[in-house]
């Protein structure tokens, strides 16, 4: 039977710069005490110990394939597939990726599914130490909307300060990177982070109750992701201003499953488990929407039609792409320091593989 719903944490969060995230990062390795707190009531990591296995998740249709892997138990099978026994698995929905991120660091879980450019920025401060992170494999390249209900904004030229722009993670996350890249094509490279001070932290469900309520002082634009930004659309007042396409000139990997070199290093078999098992809920995810659908509803018990999930859900690859358009840019702008060379340096061996770029 598939493991009970686990509960929706939030973790306390401090302010970071698009400069300062790598020590900031660090730093919160030693003081994620919410998350460590949170997820030690159900067991205790240990390094090397391969048979137990917590899993940090986030909110979307973007994160399909985690689901499944939960649904199915595809990890126990492929752990048990490699000749590691039985195992147990435990999934942890965790509001944003800044506090997936702070219970990776801590210790607190062994995976985390993260923003593309997150990932690039946390190999970028951490290759060569004890708490070096590198991704696994990409979940898929999905669609994000920038939208507004402020009629004046047909452009990110036209946002005032007025506007307000919710994003998972202000100046740091991967709606605030492309928003950024928008801002360094429009404005100039020096001017990257033009709007960043228009932008607030907020989870998507919040940020859709916010967008439509109207209230004085709520916002006026949310760089969403589905099924958040598509239930925004259906409200009149709403329209798109901007697309992730647009500011990547097409679709790129925009969630990845990554750990640290420690674990991997110190679990190679289950390691390879898990990459054969995202494969298997990839392949289950795009040979069945309809199934996928149904699981998405079960697993985070929301209101949406079965109809309107399957319609949003589109195929999904383990396969990255895309992953240097960030990393050039994060570069550029002084984001990162180390720049990886090719696409594989942010990627344990196991997936190179596979032709990503």
């Amino acid at each position: 039977m598939p493991s009970s719903p686990v509960p929706f944490v939030r973790t306390g969060r401090r302010a970071v710069t698009p400069r300062n995230l790598g020590s900031e990062m660090l730093r919160r390795s030693w003081i994620s005490a919410a998350s460590a707190a949170l997820i030690a009531t159900s067991s205790t990591v240990v390094y090397g110990d391969k048979t137990k296995l917590i899993v940090s998740s986030q909110l979307g249709i973007n994160y399909v394939p985690i689901l499944m892997l939960k649904h199915d138990q595809l990890l126990e099978k492929h752990a048990k597939n490699l000749g590691l026994g039985s195992i147990s698995v435990n999934f942890v929905k965790l509001g944003t990726g800044t506090a997936s991120n702070d219970a990776l660091l801590s210790g607190s879980v062994d995976l985390i599914t993260t923003g593309t450019p997150t990932i690039i920025q946390l190999w970028s401060v951490s290759t060569g130490s004890g708490s070096a992170i590198k991704a696994i494999g990409a979940l898929g390249s999905k669609l994000f909307l920038l939208n507004s209900t402020n009629p004046n904004v047909k452009t990110i030229r036209d946002f005032t300060e007025q506007d307000r722009i919710a994003v998972p993670a202000a100046k740091v996350g991967l709606q605030a990177t492309l928003l950024q890249m928008e801002c360094a094509k429009l404005f100039g490279e020096a001017n990257f982070g033009k709007l960043d001070h228009l932008t607030v932290t907020m989870a998507h469900p919040d940020a859709l109750l916010s967008l439509l309520s109207g209230f004085s002082g709520s916002i006026t634009a949310h760089f969403g992701q589905s099924p958040f930004q598509d239930e925004e659309l259906k409200n009149s007042k709403v329209h798109t201003v901007l697309t992730s396409h647009e500011v990547l000139g097409g679709p790129a990997t925009s969630e990845l499953l990554a750990t640290t070199v420690a674990f991997h290093d110190a679990n190679p078999v289950l390691c390879r488990a898990i990459l054969d098992a995202l494969e298997e809920a990839i392949s289950s995810v795009n040979s069945d929407k309809k199934k996928a659908a149904q699981v998405y509803l079960a697993e985070t018990q929301t209101k949406d039609s079965p109809g309107d999930i399957e319609t949003i859900i589109s195929p999904y690859s383990m396969v990255p792409t895309g992953i240097m358009k960030y990393a050039d840019f994060l570069y550029k702008v002084g984001r990162i320091k180390r720049r990886p060379e090719k696409w594989s340096d942010v990627f344990f061996a196991e997936i190179h593989d596979q032709p990503g770029n």
